[in-house]
């Protein structure tokens, strides 16, 4: 059925906007972000306070140093998130950042800078509004706040420091395409032919030494030895043919371009990655915010009404209802706890920050230590462990290991009907030991499978007890699997239902013998 106009409406309103607001040095840099959070309290959401850092942030000065920090403390003060991207074109990292993020409105100043000329570059604000013509730009003037406030430009090279390495390779290409160039030569082929050995060598070193000046070092000595080797008198710097200088010009002036351009294409597809990586980052913090906020609810309201229901009616509330009210409160308390702690698993696994410490445990002590957490919460389900009597022993971190096992199960209970069959399994599988959690339920569509360790897809169940699941269970137990060096995947179990399964590395036990002798 058709949405209407106020269905839309009320559902965008619900949603509301992701709003990028633009941090800078510049003193009218403030009012934008007042701008930007005004607009957050009208139209609702989120913002984030994106910041490109370029190689000019080095040369800041100290003013403008505190001008930037007082300005990013503002928008974190108004609720913004802080992000920071790096560099040279401003307006392709903004953009890209608002693609990836989901961003929906801009706010970003118009500089009092305007073209000199017709043939100038564009400013800012003009590439930004051709580069992303499907959002929202909103230009705040702010001319009136930066009067004679300038920043110095860098210059046209990037003088970065060089290494030995990086000289040593420019030097050994130079040196390759003189020798490939004396064959050809030697076989009597053109010059234009040893020209393009040295118009690649300059391509190579540009991708080799990502340096530029590297590049320019390449164009002059390829110019160089092609007149010393190549052209008449040999072994001099002289040329009798006339036209030779004008050849020289042109392979320079091709090669530094080459040279540039090569070096441009690496720093654009350098800059793109660390864009898609900050913005995915991002958009996983966004939608981990509007999960939460909007799937937190049920469980937050139903412990607070049960609470006050307790509160206000327990002199007319019989002890059954007493019971379930207090168990619905737990239910809920627990639920909330397990996100809790996978949230701040997960965080810490992502950011290397988990302390895993390995030791060798029996596999049959991790699965009943998992089931006892478990059992209250499958008590309409039957559980059950089967190892096949075999002493499997693996170098893990038991209490992480527990944790991936609890979460396969609570996922199962979630969503399987009462009465279902799970089944805890272990085998020895070559040099690993396989630990399945299988079940007897609906079972997951095939194309849903490829998607389920993704952090946020829950696919379309629906849960029984009206939680709406954030999945981040299975992702959790995908990254704490491979941090032990196994893997994880789905398979159904027929004829219907899910069987996850994963692989950890087994380890032998060492027993010592009467005589001393150490055996397996």
């Amino acid at each position: 059925m058709a949405k209407t106009a106020e269905q839309e409406y009320t559902e965008k309103r619900q949603q509301g906007e992701y709003i990028l607001v633009c941090l800078s040095s510049s003193p009218s840099n403030r009012r934008l972000v007042e701008t930007a959070a005004r607009m957050v309290q009208v139209f609702g959401g989120t913002f984030t306070a994106v910041y490109v850092e370029t190689a000019e942030a080095g040369q800041m000065c100290e003013a403008d140093k505190t001008r930037l920090r007082e300005n990013t403390e503002l928008a974190e003060r108004l609720g913004a998130a802080i992000a920071t991207v790096y560099g040279e074109d401003i307006s392709f990292q903004i953009a890209e950042f608002a693609r990836i993020s989901g961003v929906t409105k801009i706010v970003i100043g118009r500089s009092n800078m305007v073209r000199r000329h017709f043939w100038s570059q564009p400013t800012l604000t003009e590439r930004l509004v051709a580069v992303v013509p499907d959002i929202d730009i909103y230009i705040i003037p702010d001319a009136s706040q930066t009067q004679g406030y300038r920043r110095e430009r860098r210059g046209f090279l990037n003088l970065e420091p060089l290494s030995p390495r990086a000289i040593g390779i420019t030097l050994l290409l130079l040196a390759s395409a003189t020798a490939v160039g004396s064959l050809f030569c030697w076989l009597q082929f053109t010059e234009a032919n040893i020209i393009t050995v040295y118009i690649l060598s300059v391509l190579l070193t540009a991708l080799f030494t990502k340096h530029f000046f590297c590049s320019v070092l390449s164009s002059l000595g390829s110019v160089l030895a092609f007149n010393f080797f190549f052209t008449e008198p040999r072994l001099t710097f002289h040329a009798y043919e006339p036209g030779y200088p004008a050849t020289f010009v042109i392979m320079l002036i091709v090669s530094l371009m080459i040279g540039k351009l090569a070096d441009q294409v690496y720093s654009n597809a350098r800059q793109s990655v660390q864009a898609a990586v900050i913005a995915k980052t991002e958009q996983l913090r966004s939608n981990l915010l509007r999960a939460i906020s909007h799937d937190l609810r049920t469980p937050l309201t139903s412990i607070s009404g049960n609470a006050e229901n307790l509160i206000m009616n327990r002199e007319n509330l019989d002890e059954e209802t007493k019971t379930q009210l207090l168990s619905c409160i737990y239910d809920d308390a627990v639920w909330l706890t397990g996100l809790v702690e996978n949230l701040l698993s997960i965080t810490r696994m992502e950011n290397g920050r988990m302390q895993i410490t390995m030791s060798v445990q029996l596999i049959d002590d991790v699965l009943e230590e998992a089931v006892r957490h478990i059992r209250r919460k499958g008590m309409a389900h039957r559980i059950s462990i089967e190892t096949g009597g075999d002493l499997l022993l693996a170098k893990i971190d038991a209490k992480l290991i527990v944790q991936v096992v609890i979460n396969l199960a609570d996922n199962a209970i979630k969503y399987t009907p009462e009465g279902s069959t799970i089944v805890l399994r272990a085998r020895k599988d070559g040099p690993m030991i396989a630990v399945s959690v299988v079940d007897n339920g609906p079972g997951i569509p095939d194309e849903m499978k490829p998607r389920v360790f993704e952090m946020f897809f829950t696919g379309e169940h629906k849960v029984a007890d009206s939680h709406r699941s954030l999945g981040l269970g299975l992702s959790l137990c995908r990254t704490i699997v491979e941090a032990h060096g196994g893997t994880i995947c789905l398979r159904d179990n027929p004829p219907h239902g899910c069987d996850f399964t994963f692989t950890l590395p087994a380890s032998e036990v060492k027993l010592n013998d009467e005589n001393g002798h150490t055996g397996s």
